[in-house]
């Protein structure tokens, strides 16, 4: 679940970066357009819920057992990508290295561990986007996710450069930086 869900968050990177191909069928607009090759780097970082259940003996109270909703366990993603947008048609292609884990590590004194430690991968994928002058929005396998965009640099109407930033379909918060590979 962890492994397609980080593949998600990774495909929204690149359709948020590579985004303005869709707006490219729609004709001309009024800023610009993302459309070729790009480099992207992506953090996201979800919360996680503990438990901490207390107890008490003799009018002292303790903590008894913490635990981690296996269902909302937090995470850490760093994405390093190239992302190609070859016909404006929508769809963006990548490639990435990530790396992934949760922010905190639970252990007791009793050995037991709730978490997952930091590990490194590297896969391809392929999202859909749309884009306007103030927003991206990246569709994966998940689902949708609505995203701030701003735009730096163009040329000849095209992005050189481009950072996002918002609250995925997840609940993660994704902040994303795109520049134009030359």
């Amino acid at each position: 679940m962890r492994k397609s869900v980080l593949a998600a968050s990774a495909a929204l990177v690149v359709l948020c970066v590579l985004g303005a191909g869709a707006s490219a069928r729609e004709g001309a607009k009024s800023f610009p357009l993302i459309s070729g090759n790009y480099l992207v780097t992506i953090n996201r970082v979800c919360q996680p819920t503990v438990t901490v259940t207390y107890g008490s003996n003799n009018g002292n109270t303790f903590v008894s057992h913490v635990s981690m909703d296996s269902n909302s366990s937090g995470g850490l993603t760093a994405a390093s990508m190239t992302a190609t947008n070859s016909n404006g048609s929508g769809t963006f292609t990548f490639t990435q290295t990530e790396s992934d884990g949760d922010p905190i590590i639970v252990e007791d004194n009793q050995g037991g561990e709730f978490g997952n430690p930091l590990t490194a991968s590297s896969g391809e994928g392929s999202v859909t986007f749309t884009q306007t002058a103030t927003t991206i929005v990246i569709t994966d396998q998940s689902g949708p996710s609505t995203y701030n965009i701003y735009y730096g640099m163009a040329k000849n109407g095209v992005v050189e450069s481009a950072i996002f930033g918002g609250i995925d379909d997840k609940g993660c918060m994704q902040l994303g930086q795109v520049t134009e590979a030359k």
